[in-house]
C-alpha cells in the first residue's frame, strides 16, 4: 500500500485543501471542516486518530464538536482504488470556558413550525421549547421527548449540532411524534437566525422560515 503524507501522492493524488476552523475555540462550541480531493479517490475524515468520517466524496464539508477541553488534530486521507493514501493534517484548540453568548439566549416556546410548505401551528397538547445557554448549549422538550443539543452562533449565523433526543415514543396527543420528528429535523438545518421584538425566526441556508419561537415569560 502506498502512502504520503505531503498532501499529494502518484497518478495525481492530491490533497488540494483542508481547513478546520475556527482553529481555537470554547468547551461545547464546534468546528467546521472542508476538504477537497484531486483524483479518483475517497475522504476519509480522522480527530485524533478515531475515524469520524469513512467514504465521503473528494470534495465536501462536515461539522464536528470536540470535547473536553485540549489539542485535536483531524486528518484527512485521500484513498484511491489501489490502496494509496495521501495526508494531511490541521489542529484545533479547545480552551476551557463558555463560547460567546448568542444574543438570542434564555427561554424561548416554540408557535409554529414548517411543514413542508409553510409555517403551521403546533397540534394542541405538546410543549415545544428551547433554552440557549451561553456554554454553546441547547436543551428543551420536543413535544414528547426532552432534547440536548449544541449550538454555534456568529452574527446572524446559527448552527445547530448532535439534536439527541431523549428516546420515549408517546401515543398521545395525536401526533406528537410526527411533530416532534418534524420539529428536530427542523432544528438540524437551521443556518441563520432573526429577531423581531419576542419573535425568533430560525431559518435554513436559503432563507426558509423553519421554525418560530416567542420568548418565554420568566417562570414559563
Amino acid at each position: 500500500v502506498g502512502q504520503s503524507s505531503a498532501g499529494s501522492g502518484l497518478d495525481g493524488l492530491a490533497i488540494s485543501a483542508f481547513v478546520a476552523t475556527p482553529a481555537r475555540v470554547q468547551t461545547g462550541a464546534c468546528v467546521s471542516l472542508a476538504w477537497s480531493v484531486v483524483g479518483q479517490a475517497q475522504a476519509r475524515l480522522l480527530r485524533n486518530g478515531v475515524v469520524v468520517l469513512d467514504g465521503a466524496a473528494p470534495a465536501g464539508q462536515a461539522q464536528d464538536c470536540p470535547r473536553p477541553a485540549g489539542t485535536f488534530v483531524y486528518r484527512l486521507d485521500a484513498v484511491d482504488s489501489t490502496g494509496q493514501v495521501v495526508t494531511r493534517e490541521r489542529s484545533v484548540v479547545v480552551a476551557e470556558g463558555p463560547a460567546p453568548s448568542v444574543p438570542v439566549g434564555g427561554a424561548w416556546r416554540v408557535v409554529r413550525i414548517d411543514d413542508g410548505q409553510a409555517l403551521s401551528s403546533l397540534g394542541p397538547g405538546a410543549a415545544l421549547t428551547v433554552q440557549f445557554y451561553d456554554a454553546g448549549r441547547i436543551e428543551g422538550l420536543a413535544g414528547c421527548n426532552s432534547y440536548s443539543a449544541l449550538y454555534t452562533a456568529d452574527g446572524g449565523a446559527l448552527r445547530i449540532a448532535e439534536v439527541e433526543p431523549s428516546g420515549a415514543s408517546c401515543a398521545s396527543p395525536p401526533g406528537v411524534m410526527q411533530q416532534e420528528a418534524r420539529f428536530l429535523s427542523a432544528l438540524r438545518a437551521v443556518a441563520r437566525y432573526a429577531v423581531a421584538g419576542d419573535v425568533l425566526t430560525l431559518s435554513d441556508a436559503s432563507g426558509r422560515a423553519l421554525v418560530e419561537l416567542r420568548r418565554a415569560s420568566p417562570g414559563g
